[in-house]
């Protein structure tokens, strides 16, 4: 862009100065087609999910299953609405920025009624989204993979002492470092080596700590996202390919059709996303697809989750960290 001075004359007064970037008309029309494709390889691939996940993973999947009496609800429902109900409680927790928004043809009355509606319509909504999707991947986990620990079972009392769930837990942790590390290094190099646009400051919020409670937001949004990104993308595709191979009789080679399908599908998700060249998110994070598909793979859905869910709440909560505000240090604690 170019630095520019306007001034505004009225009769022999300077009534305005403004110091203003002209941006060039070539570079606004690059932009839209770089944000254009950014949101066609994510919608693509959100039509993808619909139809293999939603569609075959889970409607088809719970009802097969459902006829061999498979399907565990119950704790399903118990968690999607823990999830849902805690993220509502997020979006709560930003209610004092939403006036920011407030559309003045509206009375506050009329205003505050819509958000109350939308709130609970949508903590409905994604109360049902997320107990299919973790009924769906915990039976076709189940079904497909017996050698795995139950899911609903890990935190019982006889399991949660055990080696095989303080390993699982512990290794979670342990891999939120090399996300971590992934991640720093790939921006690095890509913006070094091939001049690649992919800015880290679109993964977080920096309004989170404008809210009363800045860490509810952040945690919320990251359990949202860890647990049933996991589930979704990551447990029904490939339970979900393995049992379709035990039916043909070709299990390896639906497995790793499945792996291929989710590693491609839940890095396109993530591409609408600024970023240049457009696939630049797509590269990004189809090696953390399959490092967690080879998590989920050989020890369930636990660690995967783990890792998934703290990567994110670490991103989300850099605001948090890296402000000086009084205070502060309770909700850096919490996180």
């Amino acid at each position: 862009g170019f630095f520019r001075l306007k001034l505004v004359v009225s009769g022999d007064k300077v009534t305005e100065l403004k110091h203003f970037i002209k941006v060039p008309e070539t570079f606004s029309r690059r932009f839209e087609e770089m944000r254009s494709a950014n949101n066609t390889l994510a919608t693509s691939a959100s039509i993808a999910m619909f139809l293999l996940y939603g569609f075959g993973g889970i409607i088809l999947g719970l009802f097969f299953m459902m006829r061999k009496r498979w399907v565990v609800w119950k704790q399903a429902v118990y968690w999607g609405f823990f999830v849902a109900a805690f993220g509502t409680l997020g979006e709560i927790n930003f209610w004092p920025l939403m006036w920011m928004s407030y559309p003045t043809a509206l009375s506050e009355q009329s205003f505050f009624l819509q958000n109350i509606w939308f709130m609970v319509a949508n903590t409905f909504a994604m109360t049902v989204i997320y107990s299919l999707s973790f009924m769906a991947a915990e039976t076709l986990t189940r079904r497909a993979f017996p050698q795995q620990i139950n899911l609903w079972q890990i935190w019982s009392r006889g399991a949660t002492s055990s080696i095989q769930v303080l390993g699982r837990t512990i290794g979670g942790y342990l891999m939120i470092g090399f996300d971590l590390a992934f991640v720093i290094s790939f921006y690095l190099l890509t913006k070094k080596l091939f001049g690649w646009w992919d800015p880290a400051s679109t993964l977080f919020d920096p309004d989170v700590i404008a809210t009363p409670f800045p860490w509810i937001s952040s945690v919320s949004r990251a359990l949202g996202a860890g647990f049933w990104e996991e589930c979704l993308f990551r447990a029904v595709p490939i339970a979900g390919a393995a049992l379709i191979g035990d039916r043909l009789g070709r299990r390896k080679p639906w497995i790793i059709i499945g792996f291929v399908i989710q590693s491609l599908i839940f890095a396109a998700a993530h591409a609408n996303y600024p970023s240049q060249p457009a696939y630049a998110r797509l590269v990004e994070l189809i090696i953390p697809s399959i490092i967690f598909g080879l998590l989920y793979l050989q020890f369930g859905l636990l660690p995967a989750i783990i890792s998934h869910f703290m990567y994110d709440a670490v991103l989300m909560s850099l605001p948090i960290f890296t402000s000086s505000a009084s205070g502060m240090w309770f909700d850096q604690l919490m996180v």
